[in-house]
């Protein structure tokens, strides 16, 4: 009797224990998450209607195309637009970003098994890829700044999402840790918004995995941001892209990184928040007197208004944003 006690004791402390590791690890998955610079943040009815595309064996990246059924497996050449920018959002892997943001609304069991087909897919055809020395050969149609980076932040969403698959996320370290070493990589550095785009999922790959190079990696992109951020915006908070469009591409960029360094309290230059701010000021006198966009340098033609109030609660811009009816205009 005492026997069957102790061993009763015994098991009921390992099983204890076992549930006491799964829910510290749910906890910190969680807890990464909310932390997670992601590149799908939609609302649930736009993210509803990509994974109900996505499920349904279509490749879905973005309401600017239509989507593209496939049968059996995904075809990782296949390029029906002819288009650099439908592929690049193709090979970022935009579609499990999709799946992961609706399961946090649906908690939808077959996003799990989908994402889990798709990166799969994606892994055989690439795996080869992983083995050569200098990544910086690799193609650049799959291996190129912009496709790469998000790829990465895609790839860290569904980590932290898709817990409950450990297989999964096994294969996703493994492809995560191959990302971090293409994008320290110098040789694959660029410059301009690309290169805020590789250090910012470079910062977050260190911060999020214990990765041998992860401290090297988080040096590494904090030295390569401070550098790029003097070259990327002047004095007066004006973008140097010449582009209306990306003057706000560029200071969202920047405010994630700020946000990541406050997140794990990293120091920085304090210039950094006045120069952010600078550049929304600028940014409400691109607008045009109906709020959309000019089209000066690569900023494509929209009907719609963009409002700065709502983008960054943020009352300087209520003046604007409700055409006068609102706010004060401190521009006058």
């Amino acid at each position: 009797m005492h026997k069957s006690i102790m061993l009763f004791m015994k098991n009921y402390l390992i099983l204890s224990l076992a549930l006491l590791l799964i829910a510290c690890k749910k906890k910190n998955d969680l807890d990464s998450l909310s932390k997670l610079v992601k590149r799908i943040d939609n609302s649930e009815d736009l993210v509803k209607k990509a994974k109900d595309y996505i499920v349904n064996d279509n490749i879905y990246v973005w309401d600017l195309w239509e989507p593209v059924v496939y049968k059996d497996s995904i075809n990782w050449h296949s390029d029906p637009f002819k288009s650099k920018s439908w592929y690049l959002y193709f090979q970022s892997l935009r579609m499990v970003g999709y799946l992961a943001e609706d399961y946090k609304f649906s908690n939808d069991s077959l996003n799990i098994l989908k994402a889990n087909e798709i990166i799969r897919s994606w892994y055989k055809q690439h795996k080869k890829d992983f083995l050569v020395e200098d990544n910086s050969t690799l193609s650049k149609r799959v291996w190129n700044d912009h496709a790469t980076a998000n790829r990465a932040l895609n790839l860290m969403h569904v980590y932290f999402t898709f817990s409950k698959d450990v297989e999964l996320r096994v294969l996703i370290k493994k492809i995560l840790y191959h990302h971090g070493l293409w994008l320290a990589n110098q040789k694959n550095y660029t410059q301009g918004n690309h290169a805020v785009m590789i250090d910012r999922s470079l910062f977050q790959l260190s911060k999020l995995f214990t990765f041998a190079q992860s401290y090297q990696w988080q040096e590494l992109s904090k030295t390569r941001l401070e550098e790029i951020f003097n070259k990327e915006v002047t004095k007066e908070g004006v973008c140097t892209e010449n582009s209306a469009f990306y003057h706000f591409y560029v200071l969202d960029l920047l405010r994630d990184i700020l946000n990541l360094f406050k997140t794990y309290d990293i120091e920085y230059s304090q210039d950094w928040d006045s120069m952010i701010a600078k550049m929304k000021a600028f940014g409400d006198q691109l607008l045009k007197p109906n709020n959309t966009m000019s089209t000066i340098g690569d900023t494509y033609h929209s009907i719609y208004p963009v409002n700065l109030f709502q983008k960054y609660n943020d009352s300087t811009y209520l003046f604007n944003s409700s055409l006068g009816k609102k706010g004060t205009n401190l521009f006058m």
